[in-house]
C-alpha cells in the first residue's frame, strides 16, 4: 500500500489561477438562512461575526455551475456523472456507480456585503381565477438593495495535463464572462427578477508553483502575475474564445409599453402619514423609483396564459402552464415528484416617466348604495403620461411551438391593453398601450431568428421578420393536444 502522499496519488499541481471582482446587484435579491424570525418572514443569511449580510460560497459556485451546464450541455440536461465534462473537471463529481467522487479545482470564497442596504418586500399569492389575495398568505422577504456589492474570488488550481488544463481555463473563462455580461443571477426567486447581477471588471493573478517565487507568493498571500494589458481570454492562457459553442435554445422577448392609465402594485410605507397603499418603489442608484416588479409580472402572466389554455384545452391546460410556469403548489407536487422551476424567467424593471398622486376613496355597499361606515381609505398610484416607459423583459428556455405561441398571445394582449398588471385592474388601472419589441429565437448552432414590432401614429403595427414563422407559432396553442 502506497502512502497518501506518494506522487502518484496527487493531482500535481503546477499553477494557481486567483481571480478577483466585485459583483454588483443590478436588482434586489435574496440569500435566506432557512429561518423566521420575529420581524419577517424570510430574513437574510449573515455573518455569525459581525452581522453583516453573506454571500456563500456555495450559493456562487451553484449558479455558476448551474450556467455552465446550460451553456455546455444546454437547458435541463443532466451532468454524465462520468467525470469528463467540463462541469465536472471544473467543481468535481459523483460518479454513476456512487463508489467514486472527484475533487473540484475550483474555490469559491465566501463574500462579505459592501455598501450594502435594506428593505422589506410585501408578497401575497393570488388566485388566479378570482385575481384577489388568497387569505393567510401575505409574507414579508428581507432583500438586499440593488447597488449592493460583494467582493468575490476564485482559485483555480491547474495540473500538468495540458488538456484538463486548457478544459479548466475554458470553464471558468464561460463562468467570468457570463458575469460580466449579467446572465448569471444569484440567489431566491432569479426567474422573477430578483439577484440580477454584474462584474464590471476582473482582476486575474497567476502563481506559478515550480517556481520558488510563485510558490512563495500564493504562500504568503502577495500578489502574482498580473498581465492589465491583455483580454480576459488572454490573461487565462487561453488563444481562442470558449463562447463559439453555446448549446442554448432560448426565446426572448425585450418590449417597451406606455402607461395608458395608472399603476398599483400595493405596497406600505410604514409611516403614520402616509397613504394606506402606495405603489410598490425599490431603491436604484441611490434613490427610491417606481418599479414593476417581477412577481407581480410573472403572476399576471400566468393567470392570463392559464385562462388562454383552458380555452383551447381544458384537460391539459394546467399541465402546460406548470410545465411553463411551474408547479403552482411546490408541497403538493412534491408528493408526487421533485419540483422544478419555470421556463419563463421574468426581470424586475424602473417604471420612468410618470407621477404619483393621492387619491380618497371610500367603499360602497353594493346592494344598498352607501358607504361603509370607517371605509374610507387613501391610496397612491403611479400614473403615465405620454412619455412614461414601461420595460417587459421576458426569457423563455428550451421553448417548444406551443410555448412560445403563447408568449406571443401574452404579448398581444398587453400591447392591446387587454392584459392589466397590478391592482385594481376592475377600475381601469394597469392598462399598457405597445410601442416597441424585439422577439429574439436562439438556437444552437443556428443563426438567430430576430422580430422587431413597432406601433405607428395610425394604430397599426409593422413586423419585420418572418411572419409566416410567427403565425405558425401563434397558431400551434389552437392545436395544444398535450403529451
Amino acid at each position: 500500500m502506497k502512502a497518501r502522499w506518494d506522487h502518484e496519488n496527487t493531482r500535481s499541481i503546477r499553477k494557481r489561477i486567483v481571480v478577483t471582482g466585485d459583483l454588483k446587484l443590478n436588482s434586489p435579491a435574496h440569500f435566506g438562512n432557512g429561518e423566521v424570525d420575529e420581524l419577517t418572514d424570510m430574513p437574510l443569511i449573515r455573518d455569525p461575526k459581525d452581522g453583516l449580510p453573506l454571500l456563500t460560497g456555495a450559493s456562487i459556485a451553484g449558479a455558476a455551475r448551474s450556467y455552465l451546464r446550460e451553456v455546455t450541455l444546454g437547458y435541463f440536461q443532466p451532468e454524465p456523472q462520468d467525470g469528463t465534462s467540463i462541469v465536472e473537471t471544473l467543481f468535481g463529481a459523483v460518479l454513476k456507480d456512487k463508489k467514486e467522487s472527484r475533487e473540484g479545482h475550483l474555490v469559491i470564497d465566501d463574500a462579505i456585503a459592501t455598501n450594502y442596504g435594506i428593505e422589506n418586500r410585501p408578497g401575497v399569492a393570488i388566485d388566479p381565477v378570482l385575481r384577489t389575495a388568497i387569505p393567510e398568505k401575505l409574507y414579508d422577504t428581507e432583500l438586499l438593495e440593488a447597488g449592493t456589492t460583494f467582493p468575490l474570488r476564485f482559485e483555480l488550481s491547474l495540473p500538468d495535463d495540458p488538456l484538463v488544463n486548457e478544459k479548466l481555463r475554458a470553464g471558468l473563462a464561460l463562468i467570468l464572462l457570463g458575469f460580466q455580461s449579467r446572465e448569471i443571477a444569484i440567489g431566491a426567486r432569479k426567474r422573477r427578477g430578483f439577484g440580477e447581477c454584474m462584474v464590471d471588471s476582473w482582476e486575474v493573478e497567476t502563481y506559478d508553483l515550480s517556481e520558488s517565487d510563485g510558490l512563495l507568493a500564493w504562500i504568503e498571500g502577495r500578489g502574482g502575475r498580473r498581465e492589465p494589458d491583455k483580454t480576459l481570454i488572454e490573461r487565462l492562457g487561453l488563444k481562442q474564445d470558449p463562447r463559439s459553442r453555446d448549446m442554448r435554445k432560448l426565446f426572448s422577448i425585450d418590449s417597451t409599453f406606455t402607461l395608458d392609465s395608472s399603476l398599483l402594485i400595493r405596497s406600505g410605507s410604514g409611516k403614520a402619514d402616509s397613504p394606506d397603499m402606495i405603489h410598490l418603489k425599490s431603491r436604484r442608484g441611490g434613490k427610491t423609483v417606481p418599479i414593476l416588479s417581477g412577481t407581480s409580472l410573472g403572476g399576471a402572466l400566468r393567470a392570463r396564459a392559464l385562462r388562454i389554455a383552458q380555452t383551447v384545452n381544458p384537460n391539459k391546460a394546467e399541465k402546460l402552464i406548470e410545465d411553463l410556469f411551474g408547479p403552482k403548489d411546490i408541497e403538493r407536487q412534491s408528493r408526487r415528484q421533485p419540483p422544478w422551476a419555470s421556463r419563463v424567467t421574468v426581470f424586475e424593471r424602473e417604471v420612468k416617466g410618470g407621477y404619483e398622486r393621492v387619491q380618497s376613496r371610500l367603499r360602497i355597499d353594493r346592494f344598498t348604495g352607501g358607504a361603509y361606515p370607517g371605509a374610507l381609505f387613501e391610496q397612491q398610484p403611479y400614473f403615465g403620461k405620454a412619455d412614461t416607459h414601461v420595460k417587459i423583459e421576458v426569457e423563455l428556455r428550451d421553448p417548444e411551438e406551443t410555448h412560445i405561441g403563447l408568449l406571443l398571445h401574452l404579448l398581444k394582449d398587453l400591447w392591446t391593453s387587454d392584459l392589466p398588471l397590478g391592482g385594481e385592474a376592475s377600475v381601469g388601472r394597469g392598462r399598457l398601450k405597445g410601442l416597441c419589441a424585439k422577439l429574439v429565437l436562439k438556437n444552437p448552432g443556428a443563426a438567430d431568428e430576430t422580430w422587431t414590432i413597432e406601433a405607428k401614429e395610425n394604430g397599426r403595427v409593422t413586423i419585420t421578420g418572418k411572419t409566416d414563422l410567427l403565425n405558425q407559432y401563434a397558431q400551434s396553442v389552437e392545436a395544444y393536444h398535450g403529451a
